[in-house]
């Protein structure tokens, strides 16, 4: 029967669950009208796709925190994977196989504490900055389980978690690109040390363009791709519809002129090749840097220092607005780090104020 009176008096509303083939209760109330109203209620809700409220569902979030942190945490990361760049996407999988699963992969949403917590920490601390990654992506998602009441609250207490440990990156100068590039060995290494330098533009970005994205007439290049460790995709690094056109310095032209007439090839060439022939993935190329950075004694070079170095330049002379459009920036903060301040510079200014 889908309605009972209870020895009190009240009659429970019952409905057949077909999901748990079992009865499940709506609730008690005062007469049998009520009662039907809720079933009735019940019928129109689940014909519109929902799920009735009933005593299954109340007790729901007990046992969803009964799931597993790992199973739990790789459902909700994939559920986001459509509106994550692909890098961000693999990135967060890392961490989570890495750092987080060997620990709390097997353990209930509910059973993590905060001194299983401060112990994987204590655990982490030879790897500073996967710790602080692990710890975003463990505190994040523990702060969902709450948010759909699986957990009451986050185990997650420790204080300066999320600080960043890097240390402060040391200045390069263009002193140290002309080294890099009178120690490169071929035209094609020479080209894209200018590339960067001379544009700005990311090792991925570089990467992707091939010679249909090059106006040598016009000396710019069109950033319209780049490339990863996964594969070659469309819009800038930060943005899948971005696009920029980047005007190159003489040099930059004539070193790829240089490349341009030693290979002749179609617009649908890449410019970077392998010594096969093939288009370079990202990796062989971070293997060539590394063995030229070293060769000249720059070990803490990084290829993306080379953009610092070109955006610095670059600043000098244009405005912010113009110094986020070169860099492809949305947000002001990430151009202000190039807007260094000169003494030299600040005489100059003061000296054409008027009062």
């Amino acid at each position: 029967m889908p309605t009972r009176t209870l020895p009190s008096g009240k009659v429970q509303a019952r409905r057949w669950d077909k999901g748990r083939a079992v009865y499940v209760s709506l609730g008690t109330f005062g007469t049998e009208e009520e009662a039907q109203k809720a079933l009735d209620k019940a019928d129109l809700i689940e014909e519109m796709g929902l799920v009735p409220e009933s005593s299954a569902t109340k007790k729901a979030p007990r046992s969803r925190g009964r799931e597993p942190f790992g199973k739990y945490a790789e459902r909700k990361l994939n559920l986001k994977k459509h509106r994550l760049k692909r890098t961000t996407f693999h990135t967060y999988s890392f961490n989570l196989q890495a750092h987080l699963i060997p620990t709390f992969g097997k353990v209930a949403l509910a059973d993590i504490t905060p001194e299983m917590v401060e112990t994987w920490w204590a655990s982490m601390e030879s790897n500073p900055h996967g710790r602080r990654k692990g710890y975003l992506l463990l505190s994040q998602t523990l702060r969902r389980a709450v948010k759909e009441g699986i957990i009451s609250e986050s185990p997650c207490h420790i204080e300066g978690a999320t600080a960043d440990p890097s240390t402060k990156r040391p200045t390069f100068t263009a002193g140290d690109f002309r080294m890099l590039h009178d120690m490169a060995s071929d035209s094609q290494m020479r080209a894209m040390l200018w590339v960067l330098v001379g544009t700005g533009a990311r090792a991925g970005e570089m990467l992707a363009l091939t010679w249909g994205d090059v106006d040598l007439n016009e000396g710019t290049i069109d950033v319209n791709k780049h490339r990863t460790n996964y594969g070659t995709f469309d819009g800038t690094k930060s943005h899948d519809d971005g696009r920029r056109l980047l005007t190159m310095p003489s040099e930059a032209v004539e070193a790829l002129r240089a490349l341009y007439e030693e290979r002749m090839p179609s617009p649908d060439d890449a410019l970077c090749l392998t010594v096969y022939g093939k288009q370079m993935s990202y990796n062989t190329f971070c293997y060539r840097f590394t063995k030229l950075k070293r060769a000249c004694g720059l070990d803490d070079l990084h290829a993306h220092d080379l953009r610092h170095v070109h955006l610095s330049e670059f600043a000098k002379h244009a405005t912010l607005a113009e110094t986020m459009s070169r860099a492809g920036h949305t947000d002001h903060r990430s151009a202000l780090r190039y807007q260094h301040v000169d003494p030299a510079r600040e005489r100059e200014i003061v000296k054409q104020m008027q009062f």
